[in-house]
């Protein structure tokens, strides 16, 4: 049967956009995505695991979820949206008749509101009383990372220092045998505007600085001052000196004199 006359190929009008990942990932070009329209890929959501960012072999079991945000010419430009840890992992690790901790937190950082879901396995089975002193010291260890971006709390998620930090404040407690941050996610995003309206107010601290320049314009005066002491005391020296003239200044000062002048003088 022919094939009817006006039918498009779909395939033919897709086009293929590259995958950026963020700045704190390197701003790596990680595969391809297809589409017809650019405006589809819009929070299109992609999986890549640590260990194809960063190639860390011990990181394979942690997954990034980013979020396509903008298209620029055939670059889609990716954002973080969530960490995932292997469920086949976290199972691995528990020890039968051993004490799981599993609670999820809140986390407001300066720039983002994070969710957490914090695992804890203990090396033996512990009290009631200590369970409830873990799940209250775990918020308060978090209270720490208040004033830090997100992008800079991300790392240290990844990079495993926020698990030590707690792992130092539980182990005080009960024995601690690992602790993992399983999931996180972010909730909200504080808009970039607000730190622009903070450094308005600075500007005009600058335009204060411009009354200062009158205060040089002041010393200017100060040098005709200067001058005028400098001829004085050559006004006074002079007239000390005039009063004993030689007699070459004497013959000069006659011939220099008009008739008028000179009578006087012979008459006398």
């Amino acid at each position: 049967m022919a094939k009817a006359f006006g039918k498009k190929d779909k395939w033919k009008l897709k086009k293929k956009y590259k995958i950026i990942l963020p700045e704190n990932f390197g701003s790596k070009e990680m595969g391809l995505v297809i589409s017809s329209d650019p405006g589809n890929l819009i929070n299109r959501k992609i999986k890549y695991s640590i260990r194809d960012i960063t190639q860390d072999k011990q990181k394979q079991h942690v997954n990034v979820i980013f979020k396509i945000y903008e298209v620029k010419g055939d670059r889609a430009l990716t954002m973080f949206d969530t960490l995932k840890v292997d469920r086949k992992y976290l199972m691995s690790r528990i020890i039968p008749g051993h004490t799981v901790i599993d609670q999820p937190y809140i986390v407001k950082l300066k720039d983002a509101d994070i969710k957490l879901a914090v695992n804890v396995l203990t090396a033996y089975k512990i009290h009631a009383s200590q369970k409830g002193d873990m799940i209250k010291r775990i918020p308060v260890v978090l209270d720490y990372y208040k004033n830090e971006g997100m992008h800079n709390f991300l790392e240290l998620v990844i990079s495993g220092r926020t698990n030590v930090e707690i792992f130092k404040n539980l182990k005080t407690i009960a024995p601690v045998r690992r602790v993992e941050i399983r999931n996180m996610k972010v909730l909200q995003l504080i808009p970039i505007t607000g730190t622009t309206e903070t450094s308005t107010p600075e500007t005009p601290a600058t335009e204060t600085s411009t009354p200062e320049t009158p205060a040089t314009e002041t010393s200017t005066p100060e040098t005709p001052a200067t001058e005028t002491t400098s001829t004085t005391p050559v006004q006074e020296n002079l007239p000390s000196e005039t009063p004993h003239p030689s007699n070459n200044q004497q013959s000069a000062e006659q011939s220099t004199r008009t008739p008028s002048e000179q009578q006087p003088t012979g008459t006398a």
